[in-house]
């Protein structure tokens, strides 16, 4: 091969080197961003239940106490 040649397949293999990492780092950030994402919503949903438990637990303490009461 010429110079010419093979600077031109060298500069094009870096490039496409470049382009396959570049292309695996917005990957990795969609993947991550996405890791974040469902992470919210099962902390959302599990707030939502620990909340929910909490009233039911409130509930049930107020009926047995209102159970012991004498009328």
């Amino acid at each position: 091969m010429d110079d010419v040649t093979e600077i031109f397949v060298t500069t094009m293999a870096d490039t496409t080197d470049f382009y396959l990492v570049e292309e695996g780092i917005k990957r990795n950030r969609d993947s991550i961003r996405l890791q974040e994402e469902i992470g919210l919503m099962i902390w959302n949903r599990a707030h939502a239940e620990l909340s929910y438990l909490q009233e039911i637990e409130s509930w049930k303490d107020r009926v047995a106490s209102a159970g012991t009461e004498t009328y």
